[in-house]
């Protein structure tokens, strides 16, 4: 509280401090270990804590850069313990990131929150789209509605999310892996290359790297991928080196049929969140003649199954797609 209260240069009393505090220290936590904001399971706890922190921090009046500051300590006093220096100007550029979509957001969200009270109560499908368009956590609203003591229809808010679920469900499971329905040889080939090419940028950009999309037809692959900065030259090369590596060794594929929680607890990595997935899941790994994975990941399939099929890979461009996102495209030789 002390620290902060000397970042904010002003006296801080309450719990508005320890929410700060509390919650960014949790966010790094959850950032550090790949993580990002999102509207469901655990990039749905990081949003919470990031907006509960920015909702106290405007709130309080403090200046803008205040969560970042607070970020900064934290990794101070948990740095080589449970935080390495590398991850914090990453996670730095995810709060401002986060803190630019709020802001932007929360004047339109509070708005449609008071044109919408009826009486002294808010309705399931009003909290729905603070929640869907807006981006406020459901324990955020209903802290808004206990302030204001106003009646909250949690009921109908539930149900509301349900229906959300089922048709996130049903349109990860159409865009799973980036494949047409009936995909071509090509199309396998390089959709198996992504397996490498995602593993290869992890190994040599770092474990914040996570796939944010694919689109692969007979011809080339594009890979969407979470990374701060564009690639150098030396990056990319090594990449793609690694890939080539890959397929000079000849790895084989391993498919097995487990839960989402047992493929998570043996290491395999997911693109979408447990609940767009279905009830058993496949986990496709390539491994060498020695038995040692090269990839695990969670996928739909179909793959080649030794990866000498492929070819000589080859990046042809390395640019944003989005904030935050990188694009690779791709192509087999």
């Amino acid at each position: 509280a002390e620290k902060i209260a000397e970042i904010a240069e002003t006296k801080i009393e309450g719990k508005g401090e320890r929410i700060i505090m509390d919650h960014i220290r949790g966010a790094c936590f959850l950032f550090s270990e790949g993580v990002e904001p999102s509207n469901t399971e655990r990039g749905y706890i990081l949003r919470r804590l990031l907006r509960r922190a920015m909702r106290y921090r405007i709130l309080l009046n403090l200046p803008e850069d205040t969560l970042e500051k607070v970020a900064k300590m934290v990794f101070d006093i948990y740095e080589g313990v449970y935080l390495e220096s590398k991850d914090l100007i990453l996670i730095i550029e995810r709060i401002r990131e986060e803190r630019d979509k709020f802001e932007k957001a929360l004047d339109k969200g509070l708005n449609e929150f008071e044109k919408n009270i009826k009486g002294k109560r808010v309705d399931g499908k009003t909290a729905f789209k603070l929640y869907g368009t807006y981006g406020f956590p459901f324990e955020m609203i209903k802290e808004i509605c206990m302030e204001k003591e106003i009646d909250l229809d949690e009921e109908e808010f539930q149900k509301e999310m349900e229906k959300h679920k089922e048709i996130s469900r049903k349109g990860a499971e159409e865009k799973f892996g980036g494949l047409s329905k009936n995909p071509e040889k090509e199309e396998i080939k390089l959709h198996t290359a992504t397996h490498l090419l995602h593993e290869s940028l992890r190994r040599v950009l770092g474990e914040h790297v996570r796939q944010k999309g694919s689109d692969i037809n007979s011809k080339r692959l594009r890979f969407d991928f979470s990374h701060p900065q564009s690639m150098t030259p030396k990056e990319i090369e090594e990449v793609e080196g690694m890939v080539n590596d890959a397929i000079e060794k000849d790895l084989k594929q391993r498919v097995e049929e487990m839960s989402y929680n047992e493929a998570i607890r043996t290491g395999a990595l997911s693109f979408f969140e447990k609940d767009q997935y279905p009830e058993k899941v496949k986990v496709y790994t390539f491994i060498d003649g020695e038995g040692k994975e090269f990839s695990r990941e969670l996928c739909g399939g179909p793959h080649v199954e030794n990866t000498r099929e492929l070819g000589e890979f080859e990046i042809k461009k390395e640019q944003s797609s989005s904030k935050g996102i990188r694009r690779i495209k791709a192509i087999l030789k």
